[in-house]
């Protein structure tokens, strides 16, 4: 069987769970939407990096809690998926090696299916977003969720293959939060971020994402490498461990 196959053959468990289908639906809209609708109108100032030099911008509060409610949202949920497809998957995943696939093929599979679940995710937190919050380059904004999310997608792949279904599940409540929503938080930290806090695996896609939102070019060249660093990195510690958790 090729990956896209069984990966095709995996989603289908997901088309028959309404639970799940609805807190990719519900969940974003009460997040972001409250965030907006509950802050108060007022502007705030926050770094941004805008034709090669770090400035100081002025926004309105809603809009960029707005914005940064997207990827929380996104991690969160994304998050929970990379964790949740992982529980239980060495059962079917014995059953499709013994059915002909190949260990690769299904590590493809279950990775592409991560992927395609994030996808969904951030792209219901974005349109959600878009309601109320226009980004000044709508791609690069969507790129920079879909970076985080996969990420923290990756990190609930580790968490529920090193800790399990229950310290899993606490780690992806409250790790998003506090990466993301405190230390990436130009509400909370609106000054030069601490070289300790850049080193968080949020750190590159809020950069991206803040700059997508709130300037018209494209300036975080730094941000988009620490986000690549960490793709790459979790990547290939999750192929390893899926390895060695299958060897046992």
């Amino acid at each position: 069987m090729k990956p896209l196959a069984i990966t095709a053959l995996l989603l289908r468990e997901y088309e028959r769970n309404g639970l799940l289908l609805g807190l990719l639906v519900v969940v974003p809209l009460i997040f972001i939407t409250l965030a907006i609708y509950t802050t108060e109108d007022i502007p705030i100032s926050f770094l941004v990096r805008d034709g090669g030099e770090q400035v100081t911008v002025s926004k309105p509060m809603p809009d960029v809690h707005g914005a940064i409610m997207v990827p929380i949202t996104a991690a969160f949920l994304a998050s929970l998926v990379g964790l949740f497809t992982m529980v239980g998957a060495a059962r079917n995943d014995a059953r499709l090696i013994v059915a002909g696939a190949s260990s690769v093929t299904v590590t493809s599979a279950r990775l592409a299916l991560i992927v395609v679940l994030t996808t969904v995710v951030t792209l219901v937190s974005v349109g959600v977003a878009l309601i109320d919050f226009r980004p000044a380059v709508l791609w690069s904004f969507v790129t920079a969720n879909v970076l985080v999310g996969v990420t923290y997608a990756l990190i609930g792949v580790l968490a529920a293959l090193l800790v399990g279904r229950l310290g899993g599940a606490f780690l992806m409540f409250t790790l998003p939060m506090i990466d993301i929503g405190i230390y990436q938080d130009p509400m909370l930290v609106s000054g030069e971020q601490a070289f300790w806090m850049k080193l968080l695996p949020g750190f590159g896609g809020t950069r991206l994402l803040l700059d997508a939102g709130f300037t018209p070019g494209f300036d975080e060249w730094t941000a988009l490498a620490f986000a690549l660093a960490w793709l790459l990195a979790l990547t290939g510690v999750v192929i390893f461990v899926l390895s060695s958790v299958r060897h046992k």
